[in-house]
């Protein structure tokens, strides 16, 4: 009898080139990174967003009996309720 089928590759993370305004990438589908007068903080704010939906979605899928949709959505709902401006020191 033939052996199991092969397995295929882990899926590989996002490379910062495939986000829009991302340091050395080009953006996504072909989109420029933002004009140079964009502010820096809303491109902060965008990371740190993308940050916690990739940590979400990654918990959710090596341990998806303690991440199920309800637990993910209310995680994220959560994270996106606080305040995720960058934190200025007051000298």
């Amino acid at each position: 009898p033939p052996g199991p089928p092969p397995r295929a590759p882990p899926p590989r993370p996002p490379s910062r080139a495939s986000r829009p305004g991302a340091p050395g990438g080009g953006g996504a589908g072909g989109r420029a990174p933002p004009p140079p007068d964009a502010q820096p903080e809303a491109t902060l704010i965008a990371e740190r967003m993308i940050t916690i939906a990739d940590g979400i979605a990654i918990q959710a899928l090596f341990d998806p009996d303690t991440w199920p949709p309800e637990r993910q959505l209310a995680a994220l709902h959560d994270a996106l309720g606080r305040d995720l401006r960058p934190q200025t020191s007051s000298r």
